[in-house]
């Protein structure tokens, strides 16, 4: 036999071969064994399978086998998977999968090996994960990281672990446990509550900038980036923090933030003289490090911030004012003295 695969098919679709194992080139006499993966649905209770061979003779013709009959038994998996929790798994991110797992049996489990199977988009980073053995009801928890592709779209994926593990002496038997993960879309996860801060033609003045942390996990070392276009500049004295030691223009070091914190922003932006009364677009992205210590940027938010027309009263036209008022009352006391 040549390029030889095997089958292994079920009377009932509750039962369903996940793989064709390759056999290759076989020989008269010769024993190759194989391992199929079955995807059940099933009750527990005793099943018939056929199991046949597909291969090319000597002139490359496909042959068929004539399917020999076997009973597969359906248990209950002695490995359940408990629970599951995600860290950081989203959309263009580097995450952890942390799976709880039980040893269901009243034997212990030893030599397990444990994998998974992500969808193409979800590529693991770690490798199998090893134990020399799980004691009867005992839960152990694996770890898996993995890297998620800027290309998938944020939803529910559904994750295969893999169980490969010994029993009674009983080598390479294979526990298959499927469960869903959730992606998170690739957003800011930042609100722009609100901006502060009035601005005139010709002068420099202050904006402050309320971002809350709408995600559902903290930021480190956050750091608000404003950027503004002209008849607008960003002024050189904006403040970063003394942790970075100098002031950097149009930026502001808000540090952590957990959940729903509110920071403050602060900004200097000089105007232009020509600059008309309206309201401007500003852009605010927010750049940030992970529990795991990788940085992040945040997709710009827009916001605005208002010009005013200057007002014709100023402290130094009052106090002309009040210099030509005193003047007129000066000058009508000295005509009133020269009448008398």
């Amino acid at each position: 036999m040549k390029d030889a695969v095997a089958l292994l098919l079920f009377d009932t679709p509750l039962l369903q071969a996940e793989n064709s194992p390759y056999i290759g080139d076989l020989n008269t006499g010769e024993d190759k064994e194989v391992t199929f993966y079955i995807k059940s649905t099933a009750p527990e209770g005793i099943y018939r399978g056929s199991l046949m061979l597909k291969y090319k003779n000597d002139l490359g013709d496909e042959i068929a086998s004539e399917k020999h009959y076997i009973e597969v038994i359906v248990d209950s998996s002695p490995l359940k998977v408990e629970k599951v929790e995600t860290k950081n798994l989203g959309v263009g991110k580097r995450g952890d999968i942390l799976i709880k797992i039980k040893n269901t049996l009243d034997r212990n489990i030893t030599n397990a090996e444990f994998t998974i199977l992500p969808p193409p988009s979800i590529t693991p980073l770690s490798p199998a994960y090893y134990t020399d053995e799980i004691n009867t009801s005992e839960t152990k928890e694996i770890k898996f990281r993995v890297s998620v592709s800027d290309e998938i779209t944020s939803g529910s994926y559904k994750i295969y672990l893999i169980g490969k593990f010994s029993l009674d002496g009983v080598e390479d038997l294979v526990s298959i446990s499927e469960f869903p993960i959730v992606v998170k879309p690739k957003a800011a996860y930042f609100e722009v509550i609100s901006v502060e801060g009035t601005l005139y033609p010709d002068s420099t003045g202050e904006i402050r900038v309320k971002i809350k942390n709408i995600g559902d996990m903290t930021i480190y070392n956050g750091v608000a980036e404003l950027t503004v276009s002209p008849p607008l500049t960003i002024a050189g004295g904006s403040s970063i923090s003394s942790l970075i030691g100098v002031s950097q223009p149009g930026l502001y070091f808000m540090g952590t933030l957990k959940p729903n914190d509110v920071a403050v922003a602060k900004f200097r932006i000089d105007v232009d003289k020509d600059a008309g009364a309206g309201y401007y677009p500003v852009t605010i992205r927010i750049k940030y490090d992970d529990e795991e210590g990788y940085t992040h940027e945040s997709s710009p938010i827009t916001a605005s911030v208002e010009v005013k027309e200057k007002s014709i009263v100023n402290p130094l036209t009052v106090s002309v004012a009040i210099l030509v008022l005193i003047a007129v009352i000066a000058g009508v006391k000295f005509a009133k003295r020269r009448k008398s």
